[in-house]
């Protein structure tokens, strides 16, 4: 990620700091388990177990998500629903 620093503070206060642009490479990249279509002879079995609980939590989160946004759709049908 670059930043530079922000105008609103001034002019930084380090002499031989002209508004560079750093690099944060210190940061912690999170390492990808899995990715859809890999080949799976790449991964141990303790990666491919936790790959499957990985999916299945997505997966209850994802369902989860649907019939929340089920139940907002209903609930927005009904109330601009046509009385008859």
């Amino acid at each position: 990620m670059k930043m530079k620093w922000p105008q609103s503070l001034g002019k930084p206060h380090f002499n031989d700091w002209e508004g560079e642009v750093f690099t944060l490479d210190d940061e912690p990249k999170s390492k990808r388990v899995y990715e859809i279509g890999q080949k799976l002879e790449e991964l141990s079995v303790g990666e491919l177990t936790e790959t499957i609980t990985l999916l299945q939590d997505e997966i209850i989160r994802l369902e989860k998500a649907k019939a929340d946004k089920s139940r907002h759709l209903d609930a927005a049908a009904a109330l601009f629903a046509k009385k008859s």
